[in-house]
């Protein structure tokens, strides 16, 4: 038998014609007194809810009758779906029909409501955990709230939004199971900050919320010099029970009492996945390359990538994509489908945060715009910063820190200045850093903006000159300046940090150094060539998962 042509018939039109058929159909819904035939088979599939109802033995599975009582137009939406029939989300509808198909546990239309009511209804750049935790029924939303926590974990409670969280969902928070640290005692670290946000009146959690940590993956050095000797945890009696429990668990091995105290035994999941160094290399206008940096030393191909204009902006339920943030620009991965696309604007300096896009105009007294959804919303100007001439200054880069920005900009009215500005999206407020930096900088207009670059590494941002290195230590608000450890160029050199270093790349010379900092002062860890090294345009840390996307056909 020889197959000339495969075809089949197109499944949409055949429920097109059930829908205009509903007459014939074979079971009635009776919804708020109004009657409606449809076809059980049908609502079977389409509907969740429906199929559970249908097997469950209850007088529904074998009636020809279900009585319901829902708002009748949100549930005629949910009869188009069931359909696929085209429906409209307005304003109006949204919120009754996100609870309706959260009812009828339809995953689909249930997130598609959530994405539209969190980019319509709040201006905002984090999700309103508090609320949302309690508005989820869906499992596959809940999972969807929860990756957003463990993504986002600590730009979340590095917010002062998360001081004024209830207990219930701070205990919510600190037990998604993949948080995205690189250590338990972050959690512990969280959990304090949030008792003595409002110790009187929080004080009292302290034992619920020191259960949920994971005590296994404490060190220690972290329990005896951290958890043992705080003072709140040694003046609560309620928490005593639990410290000697934890402490036979880390230091004895012994989970007799950890279990008696409900004490997590099992190590936190963490990232769920290592992170592995990709290299991200141009092949053609249309066509990128991306590498791996493999246990040997080694740069492994993965897979071409093509252009795909189409890709937008990533929604949490899509693990198979992901978006990396460089100097000005916004780099997006389907790893599955082996596209890529890129947010880009020669006028503007494109970041995220907490999953949205923000763009800062690099023109002196530019916009910064909130993008969510289909709405742009301004934040507050550069310009309200006090004490200084707005009229000379021009951002030239931006990096994230937590849940803020830190800005470089170049001053017109000093050749040899440069500004350092905070900027915090949540509180919409900026902050000055340093308008004195000039020495070190000296070279600043000779050598052109890609000649500078700076990042946040730990708690420091890093700045960086051809000469110079200058250090700004986030927590003690001082600069500390040396000379640039990175010989050579940094225009041939791109950074990022990864596994706790600060990586810099020299595309040029093939050459990757790794970095930490000591006593405030960047320090060389190592420094290797690399065979066959690629002319990487960029580089970043990412999870090894998405090679086994990469690798799916």
């Amino acid at each position: 038998m020889v197959v000339i042509k495969s075809i089949k018939e197109d499944s949409s039109k055949i429920l097109s014609l059930a829908y205009k058929d509903r007459e014939n159909g074979d079971l009635v819904i009776i919804n708020k007194g109004k009657r409606y035939k449809v076809h059980k088979t049908i609502f079977h599939y389409a509907i969740p809810h429906f199929a559970k109802m249908f097997a469950s033995g209850m007088k529904e599975a074998t009636s020809k009758e279900v009585i319901l009582d829902h708002p009748i137009e949100s549930f005629e939406i949910i009869i188009d779906w069931a359909y696929c029939q085209p429906i409209e989300i307005t304003d109006e509808n949204v919120r009754e029909l996100y609870h309706l198909a959260d009812y009828f546990n339809i995953p689909d239309l249930a997130l598609e409501c959530l994405m539209i009511l969190l980019d319509c209804f709040s201006d905002q750049p984090m999700l309103e955990i508090d609320y949302w935790r309690t508005q989820v029924g869906v499992i596959d939303i809940g999972k969807i709230i929860d990756r957003y926590i463990c993504l986002n974990f600590r730009k979340i409670i590095s917010t002062s939004k998360f001081l004024t969280y209830d207990v219930d969902t701070v205990d919510y928070i600190v037990s998604c199971n993949k948080l995205d640290i690189d250590k338990e005692i972050e959690v512990f670290d969280a959990i304090m900050m949030w008792i003595y946000g409002n110790i009187e009146k929080n004080l009292v959690h302290l034992p619920r919320l020191l259960t949920k940590l994971h005590w296994y993956s404490i060190t220690h050095t972290e329990f005896i010099d951290k958890i043992a000797s705080n003072s709140c945890i040694k003046g609560n009696k309620d928490c005593h029970a639990i410290i000697m429990s934890a402490f036979g668990l880390i230091h004895l091995g012994s989970s007799d009492s950890a279990i008696s105290q409900n004490l997590k035994l099992e190590p936190r999941d963490f990232h769920g996945s290592p992170t592995r160094l990709f290299f991200l290399t141009d092949v053609s206008e249309s066509k990128k390359k991306v590498e791996w940096l493999d246990d040997f030393g080694g740069v492994q191909e993965i897979c071409i990538l093509d252009y795909d204009p189409t890709l937008v902006a990533r929604r949490l339920q899509h693990a198979h994509i992901s978006e990396h943030c460089f100097s000005d620009y916004i780099v997006q991965i389907d790893w599955k489908r082996r596209r890529w696309n890129h947010f880009k604007n020669d006028e503007l300096i494109i970041t995220k945060l907490f999953e949205h896009v923000i763009t800062f105009e690099k023109i002196p007294e530019g916009k910064v715009c909130l993008k969510k959804g289909p709405r742009t919303i301004e934040l507050a100007p550069v310009a309200l910063i006090e004490h200084i001439d707005h009229d000379g200054l021009e951002i030239r880069s931006v990096t994230q820190y937590k849940s803020w920005f830190y800005t470089i900009a170049k001053s017109f009215w000093s050749k040899h200045k440069i500004v350092v500005e905070e900027f915090h999206p949540m509180e919409n407020i900026w902050k000055l850093v340093s308008n004195d930096i000039s020495a070190e900088y000296q070279h600043y207009e000779e050598h052109g903006r890609n000649k500078n670059k700076h990042l946040a590494f730990g708690d420091y941002l890093i700045l960086f000159l051809d000469d110079s290195c200058s250090i700004y230590d986030i927590n003690s608000k001082e600069w500390s300046h040396q000379q640039n450890p990175i010989r050579g160029s940094t225009s041939n050199t791109v950074f990022c940090v990864h596994q706790s270093k600060l990586l810099a790349y020299d595309f040029c010379q093939h050459i990757l150094r790794e970095f930490t900092i000591a006593s405030g002062e960047l320090v060389s860890l190592s420094e290797r060539k690399i065979k066959d090294g690629p002319k990487s345009s960029e580089i970043f840390s990412a999870s090894r998962e998405f090679l086994k996307y990469s690798h799916e056909t």
